[in-house]
């Protein structure tokens, strides 16, 4: 009977549909890894699962309220906060580095990318930094939205007010990293790959987490943390360029990126707080008013 009970509850529905799903495809894309036939292009269809089984739940019946999830472009002065973030974590952590005498060089992009001859090597480097810092997490977002639409959308409109909010963070940031876990561990995709990496990752992306949670609550919209999840993909990229690939002193996911990145999200999490407390207050005025809109419509 209680199981039955949890099975009507949206959210746990949710959950199990898209981790069911989710793994189920992931141990797929392993199989197809170790026969050496595995392409990109089916990773990325992953992050279009949490849209899908949101779409599972409404043919089903479920009732999903739209209004709490954020799917809107939202105030658009927290986008250069969303991508310049995780570019900051990357940059004090070279910082850092430089000054331990750990290796850093903006040359070994050169070398990365084979800049073609006759073209300076330096232009070359500025517009690729250019690209991760601009033009990749804007079109990465629109890979980056899918997960953002279930996680710092749907489960977060289901979970806040209902645990405490420090709760809600840190279930929607384990959530996230146990629903990508299964590719973090069998597919060599980074340096931070398999075990024990996958524990600093886990770390990492839990923290960053937060920083999203923040970014969709007061940006208003799903829009800002797409790009700031996009911004991250970009930097790991950039930081395995200029810094040498590392779980203790690497860019961004390292042990030493948990610690500037604690210290960096140390203003947000002060003023998270608050804006939770307005999200429940927004939210518990819309129920209300929908509720108002119902009674109305059934009176004769």
């Amino acid at each position: 009977m209680r199981i039955a009970l949890l099975f009507r509850d949206k959210l746990v529905l949710y959950i199990v549909i898209l981790f069911a799903i989710s793994y189920a495809y992931q141990f797929l894309l392993i199989y197809f890894y170790f026969k050496n036939r595995l392409e990109s292009g089916y990773i990325i269809l992953l992050s279009y699962f949490p849209i899908i089984v949101l779409i599972i739940l409404k043919l089903i019946g479920a009732e999903i309220d739209e209004s709490n999830m954020g799917l809107e472009l939202g105030d658009v002065k927290y986008y250069p906060i969303a991508i310049l973030f995780p570019l900051g974590i990357t940059y004090v952590i070279a910082a850092v580095d430089k000054i331990l005498g750990i290796y850093v060089s903006f040359e070994a992009i050169r070398l990365a990318l084979n800049v073609p001859l006759g073209l300076d090597w330096r232009i070359y480097i500025t517009l690729t930094i250019f690209s991760l810092v601009i033009i990749t997490p804007l079109m990465n977002s629109i890979i980056t939205i899918g997960e953002e639409i279930g996680f710092r959308g749907f489960i977060l409109a289901e979970t806040i007010g209902r645990f405490d909010d420090r709760i809600v963070t840190i279930i929607i940031g384990i959530l996230w990293v146990l629903w990508k876990a299964p590719l973090i561990l069998f597919i060599p995709l980074f340096y931070f790959s398999g075990f024990p990496g996958i524990l600093i990752f886990a770390i990492f992306m839990i923290e960053f987490s937060t920083f999203l949670i923040w970014l969709r609550i007061k940006s208003g919209g799903i829009v800002a943390p797409a790009l700031g999840y996009a911004s991250l993909n970009a930097q790991i990229i950039l930081g395995s360029m200029i810094i040498k690939e590392s779980l203790i002193f690497g860019a961004p996911v390292s042990l030493l990126g948990i610690i500037v990145q604690s210290v960096m999200l140390t203003p947000i999490l002060k003023n998270l707080r608050i804006e939770f407390r307005k999200f429940i207050e927004i939210k518990d005025i819309k129920k209300s008013l929908k509720e108002v809109f119902k009674t109305h419509h059934l009176t004769p």
